[in-house]
């Protein structure tokens, strides 16, 4: 199971590094079809200057959604409203499945290889919602799925001088310094004409 842990200050409204860190860091891009991306969101709050104060998951809960940024229009490419409270109280989150295979997705795809989408997560405290972090993040498209056809392996080509080095030729020269080697299981055998012209076997093994 794939576990992506983000850190929200929710003071700032950005993702941060860690608990111990300010720095702003990018989501990586989301795939379609992928099921088993588990989220592990921390809410974070009053930098102390060394670290954040967690937010406890206690009369607070979250809702995260990728979607489009467009007036009053609402459209979710997918969404995760369900969240477990997890942890204990040094290291309170939420937890959820976020799932990446949905027809908003495949549809918003279409035939690109990735697209651009918002990553919302909202704090509902008392039911008050808000906002602590809106990203633009990319979406891109899976190569493998289901339906995909398996490409046929084209054969690798043998040049001539391989061929040469490999095989027998029609006219072989085998003397008693380069005799031609035969096995047969742990049975081999060297041949060869010899200077005379009679044909030659010795058994190696």
């Amino acid at each position: 199971m794939a576990v992506q842990n983000l850190y929200i200050d929710i003071d700032a409204a950005k993702l941060v590094g860690s608990r111990t860190s300010q720095r702003s860091i990018s989501l990586p891009p989301f795939t379609q079809g992928d099921s088993g991306l588990t989220q592990r969101v921390r809410l974070l709050k009053d930098w102390s200057g060394t670290q954040y104060a967690s937010v406890p998951t206690e009369g607070a809960t979250i809702q995260a959604a990728l979607g489009r940024k467009v007036g009053n229009v609402t459209t979710y490419y997918t969404q995760q409203f369900t969240w477990a409270a997890a942890g204990d109280l040094a290291d309170p989150y939420f937890e959820a499945n976020f799932p990446l295979g949905t027809d908003g997705i495949t549809t918003l795809l279409g035939s690109a290889a990735v697209k651009t989408a918002f990553y919302e997560v909202k704090m509902l405290e008392s039911g008050l919602p808000k906002t602590v972090l809106s990203k633009s993040v990319h979406i891109e498209a899976a190569v493998i799925k289901e339906g995909g056809l398996q490409e046929v392996a084209t054969p690798t080509p043998i040049s001539a001088e391989t061929c040469t080095a490999l095989f027998l030729q029609r006219l072989t020269t085998a003397s008693a310094e380069n005799p031609i080697i035969l096995q047969n299981g742990s049975v081999t055998m060297a041949v060869y004409v010899d200077t005379d012209g009679t044909f030659k076997t010795v058994r190696l093994t």
